[in-house]
Formats: C-alpha cells, structure tokens, sequence
C-alpha cells in the first residue's frame, strides 16, 4: 500500500504539478479521490479477469448492485474533479500556458501533463486559425473538455500499476545488491548537495536534476528489462 501511495502523489505531481493534490505519503493513507482511484482499477480488473461472472454481466450504469453503485459514485467523483482542474487551467491566459519564441517556459512550474495538453490544444487552434485547410481534426470532434478527460484517465490508468510495479521490483532489486544501493545513495546525495549550491550561489540551472542521475537511471531501465510490468499488450 505504501508503494500505490507514492505512485498516487508521483502522479499527481506529473499530471497536475501538485505533490499535494491527492496527499497520500503525508498522511499515509488513500484519500477519497485516491481511494475512488483504486477502487475504479480494482473494479475494471476484476471485469477483465472474469467477463463470464454473473456480478459483471449486469451493466453497471444501471446500478443494482453494491460493486455498480460504488461504481457509480467513484466515477462521479473522479470526473468532477478532472472537470474543475481543467476548468481551472482553462482560466488561465494562453500566454502563461504556452513557451515563448525561444523555447523558453512563461511558467515552468506549471509545466505538467495537462498544461502540455491545454498547450496542444492552443497549437491546434492557432494552426486552424492562419490555414486556409477545410480538413478537420479528430479534436473537433469533441468537446475539448472531454477530449482532456479520456486522455488524462487513459494516462492515470496506464501509470498507476505500471509505476507502482516498477517502483516495487526497483526496490527489491536494489535490497538486494548492496554495492548498487550505495552507489545510488551515493549519486543521489551528490547530485542534490550540487543542486543546492547552485541555488545558494544563484545560479540559473534549468537542467532536469533526473537527467544528472545516470546510475539510478541505469538501476531503474534494468529492474525494467527484468521486471517489465507490462510485457504484452493488445490492440484492435
């Protein structure tokens, strides 16, 4: 459970630049909007793993049963708020979602997932807006809103066991070979102490510090190879 913890607050600083948003580590329990997270996956991984029940032949839009109607409600409430973060980032001027000529971030904070979304989305409209092209897009199709909402479910489904599993071999991996569990440490304790004096010194670094850890970077790509958490997929 603690792993699922961390990978919850991962995602919500990925996706919503917010640690805090879902608050699991601090508080070190699933929140409401957390636990409606995992009850959804919990939910459509029992559906997939046994379509034939008679539990999961009954439509759960219609209710009737216990699992359908907590279904229902988590669904409800995991929609409202994607509906109010976008709502919230719609609010925004264009100029501080967007770069500058230069590539340069107006707002890097605020560099997440859904800002890149609401930023594909600007790109889009201004591309229509100065072509004379009477080809449409697939993005017209649908509201923007809900063309936000699937992509951000699509990405927090696909993220959560993924991560979580990664995270869990990862871990056991490094326990197990000391000699890599130092070199991490290591590594990591001597990129932070150089990321701290940059910035007591003043210094403009805009560098990802993920990028200058090359060995965990390495531990992380072999716990992968060994441990792939999604080594097959399947598409239509």
């Amino acid at each position: 459970h603690l792993i699922k913890m961390i990978t919850v607050d991962i995602l919500g600083l990925t996706i919503f630049d917010d640690d805090r948003l879902f608050d699991c580590c601090r508080q070190l329990q699933l929140s409401s909007l957390a636990q409606a997270f995992e009850n959804l996956g919990t939910d459509l991984n029992r559906r997939l793993s046994a379509p034939l029940d008679p539990r999961n032949l009954w439509p759960r839009t219609f209710g009737g049963t216990p699992d359908n109607r907590r279904f229902l409600q988590d669904r409800a409430l995991l929609q409202s708020f994607l509906q109010r973060m976008i709502q919230q980032r719609q609010q925004e001027p264009q100029e501080r979602r967007q770069s500058d000529n230069n590539g340069n971030n107006n707002n890097s904070k605020s560099k997440d997932f859904l800002t890149l979304l609401m930023e594909a989305h600007d790109d889009e409209i201004n591309s229509k807006s100065s072509s004379s092209s009477s080809s449409s897009s697939w993005k017209a199709e649908l509201p923007l809103d809900q063309i936000i909402k699937d992509v951000t479910l699509s990405i927090l489904f696909a993220g959560f066991d993924t991560t979580t599993i990664t995270l869990t071999y990862t871990l056991y991996l490094i326990s197990r070979h000391p000699p890599v569990e130092a070199n991490c440490l290591e590594e990591i304790r001597r990129v932070v102490q150089d990321q701290h004096q940059a910035d007591d010194n003043h210094e403009d670094n805009d560098d990802d510090i993920t990028q200058r850890l090359v060995y965990l970077r390495g531990v992380i790509r072999e716990a992968l190879r060994l441990y792939p958490p999604a080594y097959t997929t399947s598409r239509n």
